[in-house]
């Protein structure tokens, strides 16, 4: 299957309604998009109603490195998916910041001017550091569909102390005789966890913005990684869970098993009245999601 078919594409952007016009591309996402999901099939449950959502096949230079689930009725992203291999979990640390960019075909999204002396970071959904592995890549990252505003407490500390496990487990899932692929999705939520990490409380959902033209776009209240690793012997799964806000203690930063993460997340969007009632985030394997594939503590970082 050419995973490029649309990458020629001037607008990679697919949108499910006929609205303003826009002719209707794609109903179904596309496979620039799936390619990023165990078994080519993405989550469901996290969203009910399609007509706000775009599936953002994220391209540099022609290749596409990753996906983005985006809710334009909010201005920021469900989920951005990709996946690390062999090919590209030698990280580079070493590169310089890239400049942020609008994404093609998405009118509401972050942009400089909303953040400009706000608390908040332009935080990345895949991180860049994950995606060191070439330039392109790397600048893949910083297109403003995969950025969420995020606490510097938040996004500086416990989130990314997980982003560096992961990264360390990436190279142990892809290594060996029989190399294993990492299927990574980061996203977002809009209640918090409370310290049991069973539930959901539900709390205000605050917006980032406006500034003169620029929209406002929503601040999601806490964020969450799920990973599964598949390799020819089996498969190991993980998923971590943070509260995105100000005070340290509070963000209850946690990794918990895959099926613990899919019932907070399914209260979250029941709550909102925007998704479920399941949560089901690796549908193309249902071993991602089972308690016995759970991999325990990740590794240190």
């Amino acid at each position: 299957e050419d995973h490029h078919e649309h990458s020629t594409a001037k607008n990679s952007t697919y949108k499910h309604g006929n609205k303003d016009g826009i002719e209707v591309r794609a109903v179904v996402p596309p496979s620039c998009y799936t390619q990023f999901f165990v078994g080519s099939l993405p989550p469901v449950g996290l969203r009910n109603n399609l007509k706000n959502i775009e599936y953002i096949c994220q391209e540099v230079n022609q290749q596409t490195y990753y996906g983005t689930m985006f809710d334009e009725g909010i201005g920021i992203a469900v989920f951005s998916a990709y996946t690390l291999t062999q090919a590209n979990v030698n990280f580079q640390p070493g590169r310089p910041q890239a400049s942020w960019r609008k994404t093609p075909g998405i009118a509401k999204e972050g942009s400089n001017a909303i953040y400009l002396n706000q608390p908040f970071d332009k935080g990345h959904l895949v991180p860049a550091k994950t995606y060191s592995s070439t330039p392109d890549s790397f600048r893949s990252t910083f297109f403003y569909s995969n950025a969420v505003p995020q606490r510097p407490t938040f996004n500086r500390g416990q989130w990314f102390q997980f982003e560096n496990r992961i990264r360390v487990y990436a190279q142990q899932c892809t290594q060996g005789p029989q190399p294993g692929a990492l299927y990574l999705i980061t996203g977002t939520a809009f209640g918090h966890i409370t310290n049991g990490g069973q539930g959901m409380t539900p709390v205000q959902v605050s917006q980032l913005g406006p500034a003169g033209k620029n929209p406002a776009i929503d601040i999601p209240n806490s964020m969450w990684t799920a990973g599964c690793c598949v390799q020819p012997n089996g498969i190991e799964s993980f998923a971590v869970i943070g509260n995105n806000v100000p005070v340290q203690t509070n963000i209850l930063m946690q990794q918990i098993p895959v099926a613990r993460l899919q019932g907070i997340l399914a209260a979250d969007v029941v709550n909102l009245n925007i998704g479920g009632p399941n949560v089901d985030l690796f549908p193309g394997n249902p071993a991602c999601s089972n308690i016995n594939s759970d991999l325990g503590n990740l590794p240190s970082g």
